[in-house]
């Protein structure tokens, strides 16, 4: 019994010494966690200019321009050939460029670029005026006026408004001020990122643009000086708070036998009634850019040139004092038109480079163009005198220091002539089927050799 009990004993101190932690002996297996390899993508080779698949559409049309065919290295050709030619050969029609650390490789066709391929992108695409111009250095802004065309605004970074800024649309009874067309303009051209320069705050020898309170309305010179003082005020405080920085303040004023009915020169005995308008203006966004704009301005002998610098002259020497507390002067820049054709002889390019220079304030070329009325020849050689003319005015205005670039007429469809009933001008950049013409090539030469 004795032994049975110490045996008891010993079972019981055995089992109890089992259960004391850390006593035991585990078996563990280890568990190993593998990392996945990573999957690397290579970065896609940059895309050749023989795969480019819009290639061919981008020949025709430059070959379209030029009437069908066209000579490259010696050799005449027509658009298939060309795009044959340059798949089997791509490295032959490939220039590069670098700025500011971008490279931008071209597909260049006698010397004129087609295509674009930035480095930071894998594939061409076709090069539009915008293109060129938004590679700093140069012209910065290329623009029109915005008959709205689907490729308007793959074309130009820059619009000049008109009918939807005149005095008669915006207050068509005397205090009473409709913005809706206006509105609707600008938020447009803001939604297409564009530069809006708004034209103009006053063209007063238009009647046209007047509302008729206005023209009928025999006030007197306080009486008018204040209108026109409520007018632009409330006009410019309205763009502002939209986003326009730029306006024509006075377009086109009185000039004797021809441009008669400027009811302020009359009722004002002068011209002062612009420096009314700009201070005004300036008052009204201390920051907007404002423009003195007039035609026939562009050489030293121009019927409109001394009255521009008389003008300008006289306003760069006034000055107001903003909410800011900074003074600054009333004018920013002086607007040259460059309507060239049946009754303006295309000018010595010389004198138009030293008069541009001459003004002695920023320039902006405003409504240029070269129309064909009159003009003898064929349709090759009259669209052959055109682009010679485009690309020798734009180059005069680079040598000038000009960065701002507007043609009054894009399309040869629909522009300043056709509202008047001529159909035979054609001054614009494209033809009536919205292709590109010559002058839209040579454009796109000069702006392509002044690239820094």
């Amino acid at each position: 019994m004795r032994n049975k009990i110490i045996l008891l004993v010993l079972i019981i101190i055995f089992t109890m010494a089992s259960c004391v932690p850390g006593t035991s002996t585990l078996t563990t297996t280890a568990t190993t966690t593998t990392t996945p390899t990573p999957t690397i993508t290579p970065t896609p080779a940059p895309q050749s200019l023989a795969e480019a698949p819009d290639l061919p559409t981008w020949v025709e049309e430059y070959v379209h321009a030029f009437g069908g065919m066209v000579t490259v290295n010696g050799a005449e050709m027509d658009a298939d050939q060309l795009t044959t030619a340059i798949r089997q050969n791509p490295e032959r029609f490939t220039q590069t460029k670098q700025v500011d650390g971008v490279k931008y490789s071209f597909f260049v066709v006698n010397d004129i670029p087609l295509g674009i391929r930035e480095s930071q992108y894998i594939t061409w695409q076709k090069v539009h005026l915008r293109d060129i111009v938004e590679i700093p250095g140069g012209i910065e802004y290329i623009g029109a006026e915005p008959r709205i065309e689907d490729n308007f605004f793959d074309e130009l970074n820059e619009a000049s408004s008109t009918v939807e800024t005149s005095w008669a649309e915006i207050e068509p009874q005397r205090g009473q001020y409709n913005f809706t067309n206006f509105d609707i303009e600008i938020r447009m051209l803001k939604d297409h990122g564009v530069l809006i320069r708004e034209q103009a705050l006053l063209c007063p020898s238009s009647p046209t643009t007047l509302p008729d309170w206005l023209l009928n309305g025999d006030f007197s010179k306080s009486e008018l000086e204040q209108i026109l003082i409520d007018h632009i005020t409330e006009v410019v405080k309205h763009g502002k708070e939209l986003g326009v920085t730029e306006w024509d303040v006075v377009n086109e004023p009185y000039i004797p036998k021809d441009r008669e009915n400027d009811i302020f020169y009359k009722t004002f005995g002068g011209y002062s009634y612009i420096d009314v308008a700009f201070t005004a203006a300036r008052k009204a966004d201390p920051e907007a850019k404002l423009i003195y704009n007039d035609i026939d301005n562009h050489t030293a002998n121009g019927y409109l040139t001394p009255l521009t610098r008389e003008t300008i002259n006289r306003l760069r020497t006034e000055t107001v004092v903003g909410d800011d507390g900074v003074e600054r002067t009333v004018i920013d820049a002086v607007g040259i038109e460059g309507h060239l054709g049946d009754w303006m002889p295309v000018p010595d390019f010389t004198d138009v480079e030293v008069t541009l220079k001459s003004y002695g304030l920023p320039v902006i070329i405003t409504e240029f163009d070269y129309n064909l009325v009159g003009l003898q020849g064929s349709d090759q050689e009259k669209f052959e005198k055109q682009a010679d003319v485009y690309a020798k005015f734009l180059q005069a205005a680079i040598n000038a220091g000009v960065t701002e670039y507007s043609f009054w007429s894009f399309y040869d469809k629909d522009n300043f002539l056709t509202d008047q009933g001529i159909t035979n001008g054609d001054p614009g950049l494209f033809d009536k089927q919205c292709k590109p013409k010559m002058d839209y090539y040579a454009v796109l030469k000069v702006l392509y050799e002044n690239i820094p």
